[in-house]
C-alpha cells in the first residue's frame, strides 16, 4: 500500500495508490461472460493473467480446447449411455429384466435435456450470451489501435462463430446477425448498436 502524510504528519496518513503482489490478488474483473448451452451446461470464461508464465499459459490454452469439446460430446455421450440398456432389452425380449428397464427408463430421462435443444426456451439464453460475447469482443476491439486488416479479421471471426449460431437463432425466432463488412470505428458503433438492442430485447447482458 502506498501511504502520503498530510504536511508530513504521521498521525494523518492517506492511501493513494495499491500495489500487488502474487498473492493476493486484485478482485476479479467484472463482466467476465458465461455461455448457457441448451443442456443446462454452461461454458465460463478463463481469467487471463497480465503476464502469464509460459506453463500457465498453455494449461489455461488446453482448457480454452478442452471445454468446447467437452460441451459438444455431451449429448451424444448420454444418446451412447442409452444403447446398452436398449439392446439388452431387446436381447431379453419379449420379458425384458426390471433392472435393465430401470437402466433405459434412467439413461432416457438423462437424455431429454438434450431433446427439445431447437426450441426458443432452450435457444435464447445462449442467443443472448452469444449477442453479450459478441458485444464485448467488438468494444475491445474499438478500444484497440489495431490496423484496419486487423480489425476486419477480427470482425471476419466473430461473424464466423454467429453464423454457425444461425440454427439457434432460428429456433429463438430471431434473424440471422450480420456485422459490416468494414471494420472502421462507425460501422464499429453500428454493430455495437445493432447488438445491443437485441441483447436488451433478451433481458440485457448484466454487469
Amino acid at each position: 500500500m502506498l501511504v502520503a502524510f498530510e504536511e508530513g504528519d504521521p498521525r494523518r496518513p492517506v492511501v493513494v495508490g495499491v500495489l500487488w503482489g502474487e498473492s493476493p490478488r486484485p478482485p476479479a474483473a467484472s463482466g467476465v461472460r458465461t455461455v448457457h448451452l441448451p443442456t443446462g451446461s454452461i461454458l465460463r470464461a478463463i481469467p487471463e493473467r497480465s503476464e502469464p508464465r509460459p506453463q500457465c499459459a498453455l494449461t489455461a490454452e488446453l482448457l480454452q480446447q478442452v471445454a468446447p469439446w467437452l460441451a459438444s460430446m455431451e449429448c451424444l455421450l448420454r444418446v451412447l449411455a442409452l444403447l446398452k440398456p436398449l439392446v439388452d432389452i431387446i436381447d431379453q425380449l419379449p420379458s425384458p429384466s426390471p433392472a435393465s428397464l430401470a437402466q433405459f427408463a434412467k439413461a432416457a430421462a438423462a437424455l431429454r435435456p438434450c431433446l427439445p435443444i431447437d426450441t426458443p426456451a432452450t435457444a435464447l439464453p445462449l442467443v443472448r450470451d452469444l449477442l453479450c460475447l459478441s458485444l464485448q469482443s467488438l468494444r475491445c476491439l474499438l478500444d484497440q489501435r489495431s490496423a484496419p486488416i486487423e480489425r476486419a479479421d477480427t470482425v471476419a471471426g466473430i461473424q464466423g462463430v454467429l453464423d454457425l449460431a444461425r440454427p439457434f437463432f432460428d429456433a429463438a425466432g430471431l434473424p440471422p446477425v450480420q456485422l459490416s463488412t468494414l471494420a472502421d470505428t462507425n460501422a464499429l458503433l453500428g454493430d455495437i448498436n445493432a447488438l445491443q438492442g437485441m441483447a436488451d430485447a433478451l433481458g440485457g447482458c448484466g454487469a
